[in-house]
């Protein structure tokens, strides 16, 4: 701008001076004309190039107006429309919070309402149980007070003596005897065999055992466990443990119960054998003691064995996947694997697989 106010003013200056020099004569206009033609000529080129440049200028300079007149406006827009998600996701969220929470307080109360309709139907279902038995009581009392009053229990008493009396008889009973444990001897001709035996011990019915003789471990084994290699079969509740289940078939087991009264009563060994050729593993110990449910079953005396009692680890409480007894802090070894059994604080990780493959057989043997 100020280049330009000089420029004008010279133009000025030298127009005056040219109109008073030339304005002496008409003979020295064309003079005057030649002179000073060619030094305004550039100036007026320059000055108009000038121009343009400033049309240009103000030209972009509107437009960079324009332009951030727009972005002002596109920020505001974008900063309305990011309040107003904003706002949107946090009422979804909490109504969706305040939904969840509706919906567990009513599977609650569903489940609460489930768990009172059970309880009323195991109470309905024993007040009718007590009601038929109540009423068969009652018509059996009714019957006897019937027979009794016509007098026909003592006509059929009479009648019965009368005709017994010509065959006078002595009431004989015979008392069956039954093993409490495996035979010493065996009368198979082939080893090794397996026979079913059945045995009674103090406080028990009788039950069915199977009888092992081996032709290196010799007769008089007791079956106490049989595990075919699939975890399905020993993965059973603490109850089941105790009082034994599947005698004779793939997975069974003698009971824990019965199996400490037996190795208090008398003194026992114990073998253990892997029969699924995974790894050859056969154990004997030369005395072995269950403890009482109070003890948790643990393996009271595992002593005098010939190799590694890892699977029997004296001191060791049972574990099954609803009571773990296996001393880890972290673990309970019975559930991971799917097998009620006695595991010692050396069982890892890398054993599960192992384990769970296993054919194993567990006997015991009495010593006198």
């Amino acid at each position: 701008m100020i280049f330009t106010v000089v420029f004008l003013l010279l133009i000025s200056t030298t127009l005056e001076f040219d109109e008073e020099y030339c304005s002496d004569s008409n003979e020295l206009e064309d003079e005057c004309g030649t002179i000073f033609y060619p030094i305004v000529k550039p100036l007026l080129t320059y000055f108009k190039v000038c121009q343009e440049k400033q049309e240009r200028s103000s030209h972009w300079q509107d437009k960079y107006t324009e332009v951030l007149e727009k972005y002002s406006a596109l920020q505001n827009k974008y900063s309305n429309l990011h309040d107003k998600l904003e706002e949107n996701w946090s009422e979804k969220l909490s109504e969706l919070q305040a939904s969840n929470q509706k919906k567990d307080l009513e599977m609650e109360n569903l489940k609460a309402q489930i768990n009172q309709l059970n309880n009323q139907i195991i109470i309905l279902q024993k007040s009718s149980d007590l009601e038929k038995l109540t009423t068969q009581v009652s018509k059996d009392i009714e019957k006897l007070r019937e027979i009794i009053k016509n007098g026909e229990i003592f006509k059929n008493s009479r009648i019965q003596i009368e005709d017994s009396r010509p065959e006078p008889y002595t009431l004989k009973t015979k008392t069956i005897s039954l093993p409490d444990r495996c035979p010493k001897s065996t009368q198979s001709s082939e080893l090794p065999s397996r026979v079913l035996q059945e045995i009674q011990i103090p406080g028990s019915d009788p039950f069915n055992v199977t009888c092992y003789s081996g032709e290196d471990e010799g007769p008089g084994w007791m079956l106490v466990a049989h595990r075919y290699g699939f975890p399905q079969g020993f993965n059973r509740t603490y109850e089941e443990f105790k009082n034994g289940f599947n005698p004779n078939l793939e997975d069974s087991f003698i009971g824990l119960e019965r199996l400490h009264v037996l190795t208090n009563r008398r003194p026992h060994q114990m073998m253990l054998i892997d029969q699924s050729g995974l790894t050859s593993y056969t154990l004997i110990c030369d005395n072995f003691v269950l403890g009482n449910e109070k003890e948790g079953y643990n393996l009271k005396k595992v002593e005098g064995c010939n190799g590694d009692t890892f699977f029997v680890t004296q001191g060791v409480k049972f574990s099954s996947f609803d009571r773990g007894a296996n001393g880890h802090f972290y673990h309970n070894w019975a559930a991971y694997t799917g097998i009620g059994w006695w595991y010692s604080s050396r069982f890892q990780y890398t054993h599960i697989n192992l384990f769970q493959n296993f054919v194993l057989d567990m006997f015991i043997r009495r010593k006198d």
